[in-house]
């Protein structure tokens, strides 16, 4: 699964408690998906956190250049990054690294409505058209590896 420690190799400067036990079922750039122990990960500013939070993010990668909102509880993890849709890309491209070097099914992070975030977004193409290949290529290793195991998740 995707855990803090692999966010915090990505992504160093951040806010919040530092608690290397958490690990991510979920990444989601959508606030109004459930995203159980997700990592909110929006892609434009203005994005709703607290809704976010509602749905189950326990954490959030954050444009530096976004105001993070007030209400945001002070020991909410935040990593910040220059440029969200590149910093997907890292993640997604991170990610499936570990997929491949650890090849257990049981480290599988849900990645929700990122498989098309080109249609939803006209600036950028090339970084949001990496982030959907990236993420086809996580869940189909999700689907190998989870037949390889013998069932179905």
């Amino acid at each position: 699964m995707l855990a803090f420690e692999d966010l915090l190799e990505l992504f160093p400067e951040r806010k919040g408690v530092h608690e290397t036990s958490i690990v991510f079922h979920a990444v989601s750039a959508d606030s109004a998906s459930s995203q159980h122990k997700g990592l909110f990960f929006p892609m434009a500013p203005g994005a709703d956190l607290l809704e976010a939070i509602g749905n189950g993010a326990i954490a959030a990668v954050w444009q530096k250049d976004w105001t993070v909102p007030a209400y945001t509880p002070n020991h909410f993890p935040v990593f910040f990054t220059d440029d969200s849709a590149a910093a997907m890309a890292l993640l997604l491209e991170s990610y499936l690294t570990k997929i491949y070097r650890e090849k257990c099914g049981e480290m599988i992070t849900n990645m929700i409505d990122l498989t098309d975030l080109q249609r939803k977004q006209n600036d950028k193409q090339a970084p949001y058209a990496l982030i959907e290949v990236r993420a086809r290529e996580i869940m189909s290793a999700a689907s190998g590896l989870s037949k390889n195991r013998g069932g179905s998740e």
